[in-house]
Protein backbone atom coordinates (compact mmCIF):
# COMPACT_ATOMS: atom_id res chain seq x y z
CA UNK A 1 0.00 0.00 0.00
CA UNK A 2 1.24 3.45 -0.86
CA UNK A 3 2.40 5.84 1.83
CA UNK A 4 1.50 9.48 1.93
CA UNK A 5 4.46 11.83 1.75
CA UNK A 6 3.84 15.36 2.78
CA UNK A 7 4.73 17.60 -0.23
CA UNK A 8 7.36 20.24 0.23
CA UNK A 9 6.36 23.85 -0.05
CA UNK A 10 9.68 25.61 0.25
CA UNK A 11 10.90 25.26 -3.37
CA UNK A 12 12.86 28.15 -4.95
CA UNK A 13 13.76 28.97 -8.52
CA UNK A 14 17.28 27.61 -8.28
CA UNK A 15 16.10 24.13 -7.28
CA UNK A 16 16.34 21.44 -9.91
CA UNK A 17 13.63 18.95 -10.76
CA UNK A 18 14.87 15.57 -9.72
CA UNK A 19 13.38 12.12 -10.13
CA UNK A 20 12.64 12.00 -6.38
CA UNK A 21 10.14 14.80 -6.75
CA UNK A 22 8.24 12.89 -9.35
CA UNK A 23 8.40 9.73 -7.34
CA UNK A 24 6.86 11.45 -4.28
CA UNK A 25 4.08 12.90 -6.39
CA UNK A 26 3.35 9.55 -7.92
CA UNK A 27 3.34 7.88 -4.51
CA UNK A 28 0.94 10.44 -3.12
CA UNK A 29 -1.38 10.07 -6.08
CA UNK A 30 -1.37 6.33 -5.61
CA UNK A 31 -2.15 6.77 -1.93
CA UNK A 32 -5.07 8.97 -2.71
CA UNK A 33 -6.51 6.50 -5.11
CA UNK A 34 -6.17 3.62 -2.66
CA UNK A 35 -7.78 5.44 0.27
CA UNK A 36 -10.48 7.21 -1.66
CA UNK A 37 -12.98 4.39 -0.99
CA UNK A 38 -12.46 4.52 2.76
CA UNK A 39 -12.72 8.29 3.23
CA UNK A 40 -16.05 10.04 4.04
CA UNK A 41 -17.18 13.33 2.77
CA UNK A 42 -18.32 16.36 4.78
CA UNK A 43 -21.90 15.62 3.83
CA UNK A 44 -21.47 12.09 5.08
CA UNK A 45 -20.14 13.40 8.41
CA UNK A 46 -23.15 15.69 8.83
CA UNK A 47 -25.59 12.84 8.31
CA UNK A 48 -23.63 10.19 10.20
CA UNK A 49 -25.30 8.30 13.09
CA UNK A 50 -23.12 7.68 16.16
CA UNK A 51 -24.42 4.90 18.48
CA UNK A 52 -23.74 5.72 22.17
CA UNK A 53 -24.86 4.83 25.71
CA UNK A 54 -25.70 7.51 28.35
CA UNK A 55 -23.14 7.63 31.12
CA UNK A 56 -24.30 6.52 34.60
CA UNK A 57 -22.74 9.54 36.37
CA UNK A 58 -21.79 13.06 35.45
CA UNK A 59 -18.08 13.09 34.52
CA UNK A 60 -16.03 15.50 32.43
CA UNK A 61 -14.69 14.92 28.91
CA UNK A 62 -11.04 13.91 28.55
CA UNK A 63 -8.42 14.85 25.94
CA UNK A 64 -8.56 11.60 24.00
CA UNK A 65 -11.61 9.35 23.91
CA UNK A 66 -13.99 7.96 21.34
CA UNK A 67 -16.80 10.05 20.02
CA UNK A 68 -19.46 7.62 21.32
CA UNK A 69 -18.14 7.85 24.89
CA UNK A 70 -18.04 11.64 24.70
CA UNK A 71 -21.60 11.73 23.47
CA UNK A 72 -22.68 9.40 26.35
CA UNK A 73 -21.16 11.82 28.89
CA UNK A 74 -22.88 14.78 27.25
CA UNK A 75 -26.20 12.96 27.32
CA UNK A 76 -25.90 12.40 31.12
CA UNK A 77 -25.20 16.07 31.78
CA UNK A 78 -28.20 17.20 29.75
CA UNK A 79 -30.47 14.55 31.29
CA UNK A 80 -29.72 15.85 34.81
CA UNK A 81 -30.38 19.46 33.92
CA UNK A 82 -33.81 20.81 34.94
CA UNK A 83 -35.87 23.64 33.56
CA UNK A 84 -34.23 26.13 35.94
CA UNK A 85 -30.89 25.68 34.10
CA UNK A 86 -32.32 27.13 30.92
CA UNK A 87 -33.77 30.33 32.50
CA UNK A 88 -32.16 33.69 32.03
CA UNK A 89 -33.75 35.11 35.24
CA UNK A 90 -34.72 33.15 38.37
CA UNK A 91 -37.72 34.46 40.36
CA UNK A 92 -39.15 33.58 43.80
CA UNK A 93 -41.71 31.28 42.20
CA UNK A 94 -38.84 29.12 40.90
CA UNK A 95 -37.51 28.47 44.45
CA UNK A 96 -39.28 26.42 47.13
CA UNK A 97 -38.02 25.95 50.66
CA UNK A 98 -34.85 27.41 52.11
CA UNK A 99 -31.44 27.29 50.48
CA UNK A 100 -28.62 26.63 52.94
CA UNK A 101 -25.57 28.82 52.52
CA UNK A 102 -23.37 25.70 52.51
CA UNK A 103 -25.08 24.60 49.29
CA UNK A 104 -23.98 27.72 47.40
CA UNK A 105 -20.54 27.43 45.80
CA UNK A 106 -18.76 28.10 42.57
CA UNK A 107 -19.63 31.40 40.95
CA UNK A 108 -20.99 32.76 44.26
CA UNK A 109 -18.24 32.19 46.77
CA UNK A 110 -20.17 33.53 49.76
CA UNK A 111 -23.91 33.89 50.40
CA UNK A 112 -25.09 37.35 51.35
CA UNK A 113 -28.21 38.36 53.25
CA UNK A 114 -31.20 39.43 51.21
CA UNK A 115 -32.33 43.01 51.64
CA UNK A 116 -35.89 41.75 52.29
CA UNK A 117 -37.77 38.47 52.80
CA UNK A 118 -41.31 37.23 53.46
CA UNK A 119 -40.36 34.82 56.25
CA UNK A 120 -37.53 34.35 58.74
CA UNK A 121 -35.64 31.08 58.56
CA UNK A 122 -35.91 30.84 62.39
CA UNK A 123 -38.91 32.27 64.23
CA UNK A 124 -38.04 34.67 67.06
CA UNK A 125 -39.91 35.48 70.29
CA UNK A 126 -40.74 39.15 70.75
CA UNK A 127 -41.54 40.26 74.30
CA UNK A 128 -41.62 43.39 76.45
CA UNK A 129 -39.74 44.24 79.62
CA UNK A 130 -40.83 46.49 82.45
CA UNK A 131 -44.47 45.47 82.08
CA UNK A 132 -46.42 42.25 82.39
CA UNK A 133 -46.89 40.88 78.86
CA UNK A 134 -46.88 37.58 76.99
CA UNK A 135 -44.10 37.16 74.40
CA UNK A 136 -45.19 36.15 70.90
CA UNK A 137 -43.45 34.00 68.27
CA UNK A 138 -42.70 35.97 65.07
CA UNK A 139 -41.35 34.67 61.74
CA UNK A 140 -42.39 37.56 59.54
CA UNK A 141 -45.18 35.71 57.73
CA UNK A 142 -47.91 37.52 59.69
CA UNK A 143 -48.32 40.40 62.12
CA UNK A 144 -48.34 39.68 65.86
CA UNK A 145 -49.87 41.51 68.82
CA UNK A 146 -48.25 41.37 72.26
CA UNK A 147 -50.94 41.42 74.99
CA UNK A 148 -50.01 43.69 77.94
CA UNK A 149 -51.86 42.73 81.13
CA UNK A 150 -50.28 45.08 83.66
CA UNK A 151 -48.25 48.31 83.66
CA UNK A 152 -46.50 49.55 86.85
CA UNK A 153 -47.84 52.91 87.99
CA UNK A 154 -44.26 54.17 88.12
CA UNK A 155 -44.11 54.04 84.30
CA UNK A 156 -47.07 56.35 83.84
CA UNK A 157 -46.25 59.93 82.89
CA UNK A 158 -48.32 62.97 82.10
CA UNK A 159 -51.96 63.47 83.06
CA UNK A 160 -54.79 61.06 82.36
CA UNK A 161 -58.12 62.68 81.51
CA UNK A 162 -60.92 60.92 83.38
CA UNK A 163 -64.58 61.41 82.53
CA UNK A 164 -66.45 61.27 85.84
CA UNK A 165 -69.84 61.93 84.27
CA UNK A 166 -70.18 59.07 81.85
CA UNK A 167 -70.14 55.33 82.29
CA UNK A 168 -67.07 53.12 82.25
CA UNK A 169 -66.96 50.36 79.67
CA UNK A 170 -66.53 47.84 82.49
CA UNK A 171 -66.49 48.00 86.31
CA UNK A 172 -66.44 45.80 89.40
CA UNK A 173 -69.47 47.45 90.99
CA UNK A 174 -72.54 49.38 89.88
CA UNK A 175 -72.94 52.91 91.20
CA UNK A 176 -76.60 52.16 91.95
CA UNK A 177 -77.62 48.64 92.93
CA UNK A 178 -80.49 47.22 90.90
CA UNK A 179 -83.14 44.76 91.98
CA UNK A 180 -83.29 41.64 89.87
CA UNK A 181 -86.53 39.72 90.08
CA UNK A 182 -88.53 37.16 88.16
CA UNK A 183 -92.02 37.44 86.71
CA UNK A 184 -94.53 34.67 86.25
CA UNK A 185 -93.34 32.81 89.35
CA UNK A 186 -93.28 33.51 93.06
CA UNK A 187 -89.80 34.78 93.92
CA UNK A 188 -88.11 37.46 96.00
CA UNK A 189 -86.18 40.11 94.07
CA UNK A 190 -82.53 40.54 95.13
CA UNK A 191 -80.43 43.72 94.99
CA UNK A 192 -77.44 43.38 92.68
CA UNK A 193 -74.50 45.82 92.33
CA UNK A 194 -72.01 43.50 90.63
CA UNK A 195 -69.71 43.07 93.63
CA UNK A 196 -70.80 39.48 94.22
CA UNK A 197 -73.01 36.68 92.97
CA UNK A 198 -76.67 36.56 93.91
CA UNK A 199 -79.26 33.82 94.00
CA UNK A 200 -82.97 34.45 93.48
CA UNK A 201 -85.07 32.09 95.58
CA UNK A 202 -88.14 30.77 93.77
CA UNK A 203 -90.86 29.65 96.20
CA UNK A 204 -93.64 28.88 93.75
CA UNK A 205 -94.12 28.01 90.08
CA UNK A 206 -97.61 27.96 88.53
CA UNK A 207 -98.49 24.58 87.10
CA UNK A 208 -99.41 26.31 83.82
CA UNK A 209 -95.72 27.10 83.26
CA UNK A 210 -94.65 23.47 83.42
CA UNK A 211 -93.99 21.82 80.08
CA UNK A 212 -92.89 18.40 79.04
CA UNK A 213 -93.09 15.28 81.15
CA UNK A 214 -91.54 14.97 84.60
CA UNK A 215 -90.05 11.66 85.62
CA UNK A 216 -91.39 10.80 89.09
CA UNK A 217 -89.98 7.68 90.76
CA UNK A 218 -92.58 5.33 92.24
CA UNK A 219 -90.13 3.68 94.59
CA UNK A 220 -87.93 5.02 97.37
CA UNK A 221 -88.74 7.93 99.66
CA UNK A 222 -89.91 11.41 98.75
CA UNK A 223 -88.09 14.42 100.14
CA UNK A 224 -91.31 15.35 101.98
CA UNK A 225 -94.95 14.15 102.13
CA UNK A 226 -98.28 14.94 103.84
CA UNK A 227 -98.86 11.35 104.99
CA UNK A 228 -96.70 8.40 105.97
CA UNK A 229 -97.08 5.29 103.85
CA UNK A 230 -97.23 3.27 107.11
CA UNK A 231 -98.73 4.76 110.30
CA UNK A 232 -96.45 4.58 113.33
CA UNK A 233 -97.36 4.19 117.03
CA UNK A 234 -95.87 6.85 119.31
CA UNK A 235 -95.80 6.21 123.04
CA UNK A 236 -93.87 7.26 126.18
CA UNK A 237 -91.84 5.30 128.73
CA UNK A 238 -91.22 5.87 132.42
CA UNK A 239 -94.78 7.13 133.01
CA UNK A 240 -98.23 5.68 132.52
CA UNK A 241 -99.62 6.80 129.15
CA UNK A 242 -101.60 5.55 126.17
CA UNK A 243 -99.67 5.21 122.86
CA UNK A 244 -101.27 6.85 119.80
CA UNK A 245 -101.21 5.98 116.09
CA UNK A 246 -99.57 8.69 113.90
CA UNK A 247 -99.46 8.93 110.07
CA UNK A 248 -98.66 12.62 109.70
CA UNK A 249 -102.11 13.81 108.58
CA UNK A 250 -103.00 15.33 111.99
CA UNK A 251 -101.50 16.15 115.37
CA UNK A 252 -101.82 13.65 118.22
CA UNK A 253 -101.87 13.97 122.04
CA UNK A 254 -100.60 11.16 124.26
CA UNK A 255 -102.63 11.09 127.52
CA UNK A 256 -100.44 10.53 130.63
CA UNK A 257 -102.41 9.18 133.61
CA UNK A 258 -99.67 8.70 136.20
CA UNK A 259 -96.15 9.95 136.91
CA UNK A 260 -93.90 8.22 139.51
CA UNK A 261 -92.98 10.50 142.43
CA UNK A 262 -89.31 9.66 141.77
CA UNK A 263 -89.50 11.65 138.52
CA UNK A 264 -90.72 14.83 140.28
CA UNK A 265 -88.16 17.56 140.91
CA UNK A 266 -88.37 21.14 142.17
CA UNK A 267 -91.25 22.76 144.16
CA UNK A 268 -94.99 22.35 143.54
CA UNK A 269 -97.02 25.56 143.81
CA UNK A 270 -99.65 25.51 146.59
CA UNK A 271 -102.42 26.16 144.07
CA UNK A 272 -101.67 22.76 142.47
CA UNK A 273 -102.04 20.78 145.77
CA UNK A 274 -105.49 19.17 146.32
CA UNK A 275 -107.33 19.66 149.61
CA UNK A 276 -107.10 16.60 151.84
CA UNK A 277 -110.31 14.65 152.41
CA UNK A 278 -109.00 12.58 155.33
CA UNK A 279 -106.61 13.07 158.24
CA UNK A 280 -103.09 11.90 157.59
CA UNK A 281 -99.62 12.58 158.84
CA UNK A 282 -98.52 15.86 157.31
CA UNK A 283 -102.05 16.52 155.88
CA UNK A 284 -104.67 19.07 156.97
CA UNK A 285 -108.39 18.39 156.82
CA UNK A 286 -110.93 21.11 156.84
CA UNK A 287 -114.31 20.85 158.57
CA UNK A 288 -116.21 22.09 161.58
CA UNK A 289 -115.10 25.60 162.40
CA UNK A 290 -112.02 25.33 160.10
CA UNK A 291 -112.34 26.10 156.38
CA UNK A 292 -109.61 25.72 153.70
CA UNK A 293 -110.02 27.58 150.41
CA UNK A 294 -108.81 26.23 147.05
CA UNK A 295 -105.88 28.68 147.10
CA UNK A 296 -104.70 27.20 150.43
CA UNK A 297 -106.06 29.97 152.67
CA UNK A 298 -107.40 28.63 156.01
CA UNK A 299 -109.94 30.34 158.25
CA UNK A 300 -111.45 29.31 161.60
CA UNK A 301 -114.60 30.36 163.43
CA UNK A 302 -114.77 30.03 167.21
CA UNK A 303 -118.14 30.40 168.98
CA UNK A 304 -119.44 29.72 172.49
CA UNK A 305 -117.56 29.44 175.71
CA UNK A 306 -115.30 26.92 177.33
CA UNK A 307 -112.86 26.63 174.38
CA UNK A 308 -109.79 25.00 175.73
CA UNK A 309 -106.34 25.20 174.18
CA UNK A 310 -103.95 22.58 175.47
CA UNK A 311 -100.35 23.61 175.67
CA UNK A 312 -97.87 21.73 173.41
CA UNK A 313 -94.19 21.52 173.94
CA UNK A 314 -92.38 24.35 172.19
CA UNK A 315 -95.35 26.75 171.78
CA UNK A 316 -94.97 30.34 172.86
CA UNK A 317 -97.01 32.11 175.51
CA UNK A 318 -100.04 33.75 173.83
CA UNK A 319 -102.46 35.53 176.16
CA UNK A 320 -105.34 36.39 173.83
CA UNK A 321 -107.48 34.61 171.21
CA UNK A 322 -106.27 36.70 168.28
CA UNK A 323 -102.70 35.65 168.91
CA UNK A 324 -103.73 32.00 169.07
CA UNK A 325 -105.65 32.20 165.80
CA UNK A 326 -102.76 33.97 164.11
CA UNK A 327 -100.45 31.27 165.31
CA UNK A 328 -102.69 28.51 163.98
CA UNK A 329 -102.99 30.24 160.62
CA UNK A 330 -99.29 30.88 160.33
CA UNK A 331 -98.39 27.32 161.26
CA UNK A 332 -100.73 25.90 158.62
CA UNK A 333 -99.46 28.34 155.97
CA UNK A 334 -95.82 27.77 156.92
CA UNK A 335 -94.98 31.47 157.33
CA UNK A 336 -94.17 31.63 161.03
CA UNK A 337 -92.31 29.59 163.63
CA UNK A 338 -93.83 29.64 167.17
CA UNK A 339 -92.01 28.14 170.12
CA UNK A 340 -94.77 27.85 172.74
CA UNK A 341 -98.48 28.48 173.58
CA UNK A 342 -99.75 28.56 177.12
CA UNK A 343 -102.56 26.24 178.23
CA UNK A 344 -105.77 27.98 179.14
CA UNK A 345 -109.45 28.47 178.52
CA UNK A 346 -110.77 31.20 176.22
CA UNK A 347 -114.31 32.43 176.26
CA UNK A 348 -115.36 33.92 172.90
CA UNK A 349 -118.53 35.39 174.34
CA UNK A 350 -116.74 37.75 176.68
Amino acid sequence: MAIWNEPKSDYVGSDHVTPDIFNELAENEKYLKETQATKITTAQVKDAVMPNTQASTRVNLVASETLSISLGKVRKWFADLKALAFKDVITESDISGNISGSKISGAVAEATLATSATKLATARNIGLSGVTATAQSFNGSAAVTIPITAIPASLLTGTVALDSTGNAATTDKLKTARNIGLSGVTATAVAFDGSGDIAIVITGIPATLLTGTASIPTSGNAGSATKLATARTIGVSGVTGTAQSFNGTANIVIPITAVPATLLTGTIAAARLPIATTSAVGGVKGGGNVAIATDGTMSATLAGSGITVTARSGLGNNTNLDSVLNYISNVFLGTQTVTKIKAGTFDTTA
